[in-house]
């Protein structure tokens, strides 16, 4: 099958929350977000003043995923760091290779990139091998959060 990606439109909204909740309850977070979150996110990446990039993942069988992705300045890298803040395929289209060529998309769609970033939780073991085999690495930061309610 081919794989098409395009960015998120307004009538998406009903399928990229639901596929974004099934994300939140994965192995890929260590924690349940809210839906009125889930549909803010989905409202802020419709927006052209705010850094956030919403991509739906379509194949023959219609939408097989979508991905979330984020941009600022990073001092380490002097320029540009692009942050794959979230990517999820459906699991009735999962193996057929949609990460990796949508991480081969963003390669080529930020271009001015200076830096590609992730995060993957340790008992995501599939996708880190997927992210390793793409030429990511472990960086030896501790993250630090201090939510602001």
């Amino acid at each position: 099958m081919m794989l098409n990606i395009r960015k998120m439109e307004p009538g998406d909204k009903v399928q990229v929350v639901a596929m974004d909740a099934e994300f939140y309850s994965g192995p890929a977070v260590d924690h349940q977000i809210p839906e009125s979150d889930l549909t803010y996110t989905f409202e802020l990446a419709m927006r052209a003043d705010y850094p956030l990039d919403g991509f739906i993942l379509l194949d023959d069988d219609g939408i097989a995923g979508y991905a979330y992705v984020t941009w600022f300045h990073s001092t380490d890298v002097a320029g540009l760091c692009v942050m794959l803040e979230e990517i999820f395929v459906k699991q009735s289209a999962r193996g057929r290779g949609y990460g990796p060529e949508f991480i081969r998309f963003m390669f080529d769609h930020y271009k001015e990139a200076k830096r590609f970033r992730l995060e993957v939780t340790k008992e995501n073991e599939a996708a880190a091998h997927v992210y390793k085999k793409m030429g990511f690495e472990y960086i030896r930061y501790d993250q630090m959060v201090k939510d602001v309610k």
